[in-house]
C-alpha cells in the first residue's frame, strides 16, 4: 500500500528541511507555550509535571547494574531490570516538559543527569529482547540491538534534543552532538545497514509498527541529510509497514487484544502524523478500508467502563493511549473513538474531571505521549453518551461481540471466539467466552501473567493462563487443545434473527485426534431472556469431559 502509492523522489521532493520541521512548540517558542497554559486543563497538567519533577530534583537516578541485566538470563525475571530502565527514560521525560512549561532552566542540569545515564547504557535494547554471545549473561557491543524499547529510547531522545536543543548546546555542546551521534550508531545506521536481520521486519505482529513508528521518529528529528530520510522511509520503513498491513486480518481486528492495539495501529498512527509533519501534510493513507477497519476495533474491544475484550495475552483493564486514540479518530471520521477516549479520561463520567490530568507513563516514552496529548487533543468533555452496535463480527479472526442494549453498562454482553491457537500473543482459547452484566465481569478470562522468560518459549503453554483449561473451555479425557495454526475452530456460523444472536462452531478441530472427538459443537446465544452456552458432542467411546468456568 504504502510503497505503491508514492515514489522515493516524491517523498523527498515533499520533506520540509530539517531545520524547517517543527511539529511541536520548542521550549525556547515560549509565545507557543503561553498559549498553551492559557487553558485550565493545560494549566493542571503543567502543575503535575511540574510538581513530579520537583520531586525527582536531586535524587539518585535508578540504577541498571550489570547484574540486574544477567537476571533474565540466569532467572528468567524480566521486572527487576525492566522497572528501573523505563523509570529513567519517564523520569527525563517529566523533567523536559517541566522545563517546556517553565523554561527557567532550573530543571536543566537534571535533565543532562539523565541523558548521560542514558547514553553510558551498554544497550538500549531489554535484557529479553538483546543480542549477546552464546554463553554471555550480557548484550554484545559488535551489534545492536534495533528492538522496542531501543527504538522508543532513540525516540525519547531525539525529543528531548528537538524540543531543549538551544538549551543543551548552550549546556553542553559534547552532549547534544553525542544525542544524535548514539541513535544514528544505535539505531539508524544498523537498519540502514541490513533491516531484515530484525525479525519485527517481517511484519508479524506489534512489533512492526512499533519499531518502524519510532524509528521513524528519531530520524525525522536527527538526519539532516533529507534525501537519505526519504530513502530510509521508502526502501526500508515502508516496505516493512506493507508486510505488516498484508498480514493483519482483513476484517481489522487486532488479534493480539485492545492492550497491543495502542502499539499496533495506535503506533500505526504516529508514522502517520509524523510523515504528515515532516512532508506538511503530503500524504494520507487514512482513507484506506483496513486503515479504517483497525481503527475501529478499539471501539468494539471496550466492552464497559473499565473492561475489555481481553482475548490472548490482551489486559482485562480498558487503558488507550489518549492522544493516538483521538487523532485516530478524528482522521477516519470516527466520533465513537473521540468521544471514547473523552469519557476514558474522565473515568467513564463524562461531566468528571480529567484523572489524571496527563496521561500515564507507560513503558518509558512519557514524553512522546505526553506532547501529542498537549498538542493533539481538545480539552473539553464529551459531547454525547456511549453507545455501541448491539452486534459486532469479526468474520476473519471469528470474534463476537453481542449486547443486549446499546448503551455499554446496561444489560447483558457476550463476547467470545473462534480463530485458531496460531494467533499472535496465543492462547490455546478456542471457543471461549465472556460475560458483563450491567457492566461487571461475571464470566472472565483470567488474562495472562506477569511476562518472564517463560512467557515466550517454548514452555510457553506449560503456563496455566495460557492453556485452555486456564480458559472457559472443556477438556476432554484430560487433554487440552493444541498450540498452532492447524487447531481451529471449524464449521463456523452467525445468525442473527430479531433480538437472538447466536454463534456455533465446531471445537473439536482445536484438539488432537487422541481425545476421541468426533465433535464438540459450541453454541453461544444471546438472546432476550438471557445467554445460552450448550456443547453438545459425538464420540466413538465414552469421554469424561471437564468444563472450566472462570468468575472475578
Amino acid at each position: 500500500m504504502f510503497c505503491q502509492s508514492t515514489t522515493e523522489s516524491e517523498l523527498a521532493g515533499a520533506i520540509i528541511p530539517a531545520g524547517e520541521f517543527a511539529p511541536f512548540p520548542r521550549c525556547q517558542d515560549r509565545d507557543a507555550w503561553r498559549v498553551i497554559l492559557q487553558d485550565d486543563l493545560q494549566r493542571q497538567r503543567a502543575d503535575v509535571v511540574i510538581s513530579q519533577a520537583e520531586s525527582a530534583m536531586g535524587q539518585p537516578w535508578p540504577q541498571l547494574p550489570a547484574t540486574l541485566y544477567a537476571e533474565f538470563v540466569r532467572i528468567g525475571n524480566r521486572t527487576h531490570y525492566e522497572a528501573p530502565y523505563f523509570e529513567r527514560r519517564n523520569r527525563l521525560g517529566t523533567l523536559v516538559l517541566a522545563e517546556c512549561y517553565e523554561a527557567k532552566g532550573r530543571f536543566l542540569d537534571e535533565i543532562l543527569n539523565g541523558i548521560v545515564a542514558i547514553l553510558e547504557e551498554l544497550s538500549w535494547a531489554l535484557p529479553a529482547h538483546a543480542f549477546r554471545h552464546q554463553g554471555d549473561i550480557l548484550p554484545c557491543e559488535d551489534r545492536h540491538t534495533v528492538a522496542l524499547f531501543s527504538c522508543e529510547t532513540a525516540a525519547v531522545l531525539a525529543e528531548t534534543h528537538y524540543l531543549l536543543g538551544a538549551e543543551l548546546q548552550a549546556l553542553s555542546p559534547t552532549i547534544y552532538q553525542r544525542i544524535p551521534q548514539q541513535i544514528q550508531a544505535r539505531i539508524l545506521e544498523p537498519v540502514e545497514e541490513n533491516i531484515d536481520r530484525y525479525v519485527w521486519a517481517d511484519g508479524h505482529n506489534n512489533w512492526t509498527p512499533w519499531c518502524v513508528s519510532n524509528i521513524f521518529l528519531a530520524a525525522s528529528y536527527v538526519m539532516t541529510d533529507r534525501q537519505r530520510l526519504a530513502t530510509l522511509i521508502h526502501s526500508l520503513l515502508m516496505p516493512v509497514l506493507d508486510r505488516f498491513l498484508n498480514r493483519y486480518p482483513v476484517d481489522g481486528c487486532c488479534d493480539e487484544g485492545p492492550g497491543y492495539w495502542n502499539a499496533s495501529p495506535g503506533a500505526l498512527v504516529v508514522f502517520l502524523e509524523q510523515l504528515h509533519a515532516v512532508t506538511n501534510g503530503a500524504f494520507s493513507w487514512y482513507d484506506d478500508p483496513l486503515i479504517q477497519k483497525m481503527g475501529r476495533y478499539v471501539v468494539d474491544a471496550h466492552l464497559a467502563g473499565n473492561w475489555a475484550l481481553n482475548f490472548a495475552d490482551a489486559q482485562a483493564r480498558f487503558g488507550v493511549r489518549r492522544a493516538v486514540t483521538y487523532r485516530y479518530g478524528e482522521r477516519i471520521g470516527c466520533p465513537e473513538m473521540m468521544d471514547l477516549v473523552l469519557h476514558f479520561m474522565r473515568r467513564w463520567q463524562p461531566d468528571g474531571e480529567v484523572d489524571p490530568p496527563i496521561g500515564s507513563k507507560g513503558t518509558g516514552d512519557f514524553l512522546c505521549q505526553a506532547m501529542r496529548e498537549i498538542t493533539w487533543m481538545p480539552t473539553t468533555p464529551p459531547q454525547a453518551e456511549m453507545k455501541r452496535q448491539r452486534c459486532v463480527w469479526y468474520p476473519h479472526t471469528e470474534v463476537l461481540i453481542a449486547r443486549e442494549k446499546q448503551v455499554p453498562d446496561q444489560g447483558l454482553i457476550l463476547a467470545a471466539k473462534g480463530g485458531h491457537n496460531g494467533e499472535n500473543h496465543n492462547h490455546n482459547d478456542v471457543g471461549q467466552f465472556v460475560v458483563l452484566c450491567d457492566g461487571k465481569p461475571m464470566i472472565v478470562d483470567v488474562g495472562v501473567g506477569c511476562y518472564s522468560a517463560k512467557t515466550f518459549s517454548s514452555t510457553r503453554y506449560e503456563l496455566p493462563f495460557m492453556r485452555s483449561s486456564g480458559h472457559n473451555i472443556p477438556v476432554i479425557n484430560g487433554i487440552e487443545q493444541s498450540p498452532g495454526h492447524d487447531f481451529r475452530a471449524s464449521d463456523v456460523s452467525l445468525t442473527q434473527e430479531g433480538e437472538t444472536v447466536r454463534l456455533t462452531l465446531d471445537l473439536s478441530t482445536a484438539y488432537e485426534n487422541r481425545a476421541g472427538l468426533q465433535s464438540l459443537v459450541r453454541t453461544m446465544t444471546l438472546a432476550s431472556d438471557g445467554i445460552t452456552i450448550a456443547d453438545s458432542y459425538g464420540t466413538e467411546s465414552p469421554v469424561e469431559i471437564v468444563l472450566n468456568l472462570y468468575t472475578p
